[in-house]
């Protein structure tokens, strides 16, 4: 495991939010290395806004910049005073203002030297600003391709990406597609897909069995959709489902995100066995999950969901749900652990199939499964990558520190013996800067 490094981690969303892949990640490596998290950059229009509908407030303004999570690691909060403005006259001092806040936290926690991570095409003006030893980019999802962009924006996006591809030391994905995609651009690329925090989900299993208050009341069997609702979902089919089978309990829990398809949304929440029940806390979230029966993922084939690799699919197998998925490239788990069907018809006949498969044994196969599946395992690997990208860039640095030397003296040089070596050359250097100051001194006497 990398072990003693200081990592700064530009993620883009809230550290509490209902995505947990990226805490769940720091965490690990903040067990061995000094770990800051950066939520996402605020804007000046959304602040304005916030500011306007009395969603934020002085005491907003005023938080503590440094949140304490555990030993090693930290979440560092942006100021929302100073935001991104796209224009001048602000732009630029309102930068200066976020990149001496955010230093005074890096140099009060002995930050120095750090590997960068970022998360997003747009975070391409973080890179060289903190003296990083390592450039990390992580990539989760096809960003060009999210609905809605127009061609320009996408346009702008894919080269912001080819750039940040260019100039990163080491590149991971979450989607094989997404590597094979990215690859070209740089030749350390990895793939390393979703994960579950086992011990937390497992921790829940053994508790007593309680449901949460919302769901005690909907007959069985629940069909678990948990997660964000957006455009990534296939309302149509859901409708589908609950038209075909009124005895099942439809269940969505998650936020309603940014481009979901509300008119189909609200037809789907019209039927009266879908139960759209809204967000809760990530804590809370195996508690839902082993309140369901199945646990669906009802995705539309679409670009944006052909590069999805679903957290969820691990989650629900941590709890021990069968799991049904409409067909996707980047699903990632052995057939066994997964039913998919790609039609209603073929949908229903898989929850059909995964109904069939509720007993303790079955649940017991899938948790084993799950648990070889952990954010702890995922950060073991993408440790072992690091730790071999700084080697590489050690031995790049000595080769052109060699040839520099071999250029000076003209000698070939054991690359074995380059520190040696350098040693010898400071040392004639300034062998050479005395002798070149004492001859000016006896000049001077001269004259």
């Amino acid at each position: 495991m990398l072990t003693g490094q200081h990592i700064l981690c530009f993620g883009p969303d809230r550290w509490g939010s209902i995505w947990q892949d990226k805490p769940g990640l720091m965490r690990a490596l903040a067990r061995h290395n000094r770990v800051v998290y950066f939520e996402p950059r605020p804007h000046l229009p959304d602040v304005l806004r916030d500011l306007r509908a009395g969603r934020v407030g002085w005491r907003d303004l005023r938080r503590p910049r440094l949140e304490r999570i555990t030993a090693s690691l930290y979440v560092y909060h942006h100021p929302l005073y100073a935001p991104i403005s796209g224009r001048e006259p602000l732009r630029t001092p309102l930068r200066w203002l976020r990149e001496a806040l955010w230093g005074r936290s890096l140099r009060q926690l002995g930050i120095h030297h750090p590997i960068l991570w970022l998360y997003l095409p747009g975070m391409l003006d973080l890179v060289g600003h903190f003296n990083e030893r390592l450039l990390v980019y992580f990539v989760v999802d096809e960003y060009a391709a999210y609905p809605g962009l127009k061609p320009e924006v996408a346009a702008s996006m894919r080269r912001r990406e080819e750039a940040m591809l260019r100039r990163a030391d080491l590149v991971f994905t979450t989607a094989a597609t997404l590597r094979d995609e990215r690859l070209p651009l740089n030749p350390h690329t990895y793939w390393v897909p979703n994960a579950v925090d086992s011990a937390a989900f497992a921790a829940v299993l053994g508790e007593p069995r309680s449901e949460p208050s919302f769901l005690a009341s909907l007959p069985r069997p629940r069909l678990g959709i948990v997660g964000s609702i957006g455009s990534k979902v296939d309302y149509e089919l859901l409708a589908a489902v609950a038209q075909a089978r009124p005895g099942w309990s439809l269940t969505l829990v998650g936020p309603v995100v940014p481009g979901a398809d509300t008119h189909k949304l609200n037809a789907l929440r019209l039927l009266p066995n879908v139960y759209l029940l809204g967000a809760v806390p990530p804590a809370k979230v195996p508690h839902v999950m082993r309140a369901c029966d199945v646990g669906l993922i009802p995705y539309i084939a679409s670009p944006e969901t052909h590069h999805v690799n679903p957290l969820k699919v691990y989650e629900y197998l941590a709890v021990g749900l069968p799991v049904v998925s409409t067909p996707l490239p980047n699903l990632a788990v052995p057939s066994e652990m997964a039913h998919t069907g790609d039609t209603p018809s073929a949908f229903i006949a898989a929850i059909e199939a995964a109904l069939a498969e509720t007993g303790d044994e079955f649940a017991a196969r899938r948790r084993a499964y799950a648990s070889t599946q952990t954010w702890d395992a995922r950060a073991e690997e993408i440790s072992r990558r690091m730790e071999e990208s700084l080697a590489r860039k050690e031995r790049e640095k000595r080769f052109r520190v060699l040839d520099r030397i071999q250029e000076r003296t003209g000698q070939e040089v054991d690359p074995e013996e380059v520190e040696h070596v350098v040693n010898e050359e400071i040392h004639a250097l300034r062998q050479e800067r005395r002798q070149a100051a004492q001859e000016e001194e006896k000049d001077a006497d001269i004259l």
